[in-house]
């Protein structure tokens, strides 16, 4: 799988050179041994000038020489990683066991839905008193088929074209566009009164007319300033492609408004660990250069198609909606409550 699943290397098992570094450097000893005939020279499967310790009239016999490699184990191609300690593979409080089961029940009740707003009605958006997430990515990063796969444990089948009037009207599902870009809304979801999801419309494709991107901006500035009750922003990054520079843009206006930013890697099936190890390590240190109280403090890597890292962003979604319940006096999950929609 994509994921790192043997015991993951601590700090302590790292060459000293090495301690502090994110290059999950391995030490091995299994080069070929020095067979005599090339002392002094470069040897092939040596990384470095092999210079024998031992006498040159021993021969092969008596030489004990090797190389020394190092390997780099993908010890960050997980399901989500910690930004200001990435070697930290303790299980967070939102990784429990009640949080686990609770996760269960949030994205299983049932989904309300709300009017969908555009650049000209932002200025209707509804104070719900719900704790928000909204959601946001270029276009095409899979965002559609994330929130889908969170609240309903599938995809949508992708529609031909822009969303039509019936797509429209009170959506419970986030339309998946087979023509991307074209999107300009903003569709709200509400499990029960306990979270709210916001999908905000892609930004980021050049085949688009001036107009909607104008429109884009406007939404997008006036969520952003607007929206009471939002908790944070989830940025998805496709994986295939790294953070761009219009992402880097987004995450600049998230720390003016004083949002809340989360990273969640998106299509990381279509990786190699040692690719996604890469991939979070340019990530991590990105993030690391933010406002620390503006970061939400774990990466995240899921696939939609392949279902991976898909609960564990639900359990860390979830949080949000156990806080605010919590400081409210409010009960989490009713005695008998199952959810209404079950997921892989």
């Amino acid at each position: 799988g994509i994921f790192h699943r043997p015991r993951l290397m601590s700090a302590r098992r790292l060459p000293a050179v090495l301690e502090g570094s994110l290059g999950g450097f391995r030490r091995r000893s299994d080069a070929p041994q020095c067979d005599g005939s090339a002392h002094g020279t470069r040897r092939r499967g040596m990384s470095s000038r092999a210079e024998c310790v031992f006498s040159p009239a021993a021969g092969a016999a008596g030489c004990r020489h090797f190389s020394t490699r190092y390997t780099t184990t993908p010890y960050l191609a997980r399901p989500y990683v910690n930004v200001f300690n990435p070697k930290d593979t303790t299980q967070p409080a939102w990784m429990s066991d009640q949080q686990k089961e609770y996760s269960k029940v949030l994205f299983g009740k049932p989904i309300a839905a709300h009017p969908v707003l555009v650049a000209q009605t932002i200025h209707n958006l509804p104070d719900t008193g719900i704790p928000q997430v909204a959601v946001v990515g270029k276009s095409n990063v899979g965002k559609s088929s994330l929130i889908n796969a969170l609240m309903h444990g599938k995809e949508i089948a992708r529609t031909s074209g822009t969303p039509n009037a019936e797509q429209l009207r009170d959506p419970t599902v986030a339309p998946v566009s087979g023509n991307p870009g074209r999107t300009r809304h903003l569709f709200t979801f509400d499990l029960s009164d306990h979270l709210s999801l916001v999908d905000l419309p892609g930004y980021g494709f050049a085949k688009v007319p001036k107009e909607i991107k104008n429109d884009w901006a406007v939404l997008m500035e006036e969520y952003f300033t607007r929206a009471k009750r939002l908790e944070r922003v989830v940025c998805l990054i496709e994986s295939t492609r790294g953070p761009e520079e219009l992402d880097e843009r987004l995450w600049d206006m998230l720390q003016e408004k004083g949002r809340r930013l989360m990273l969640v890697l998106t299509k990381v099936d279509l990786l190699k660990p040692m690719d996604l190890h890469s991939l979070m390590m340019r990530v991590v240190v990105a993030l690391q250069q933010l406002p620390p109280e503006l970061v939400w403090p774990f990466v995240h890597a899921v696939s939609a198609r392949e279902h991976l890292g898909v609960a564990e962003l639900r359990c860390s979604l979830s949080a949000i909606a156990s806080d605010h319940r919590r400081a409210a006096g409010r009960q989490l999950v009713k005695k008998g409550e199952t959810p209404a929609r079950t997921h892989r």
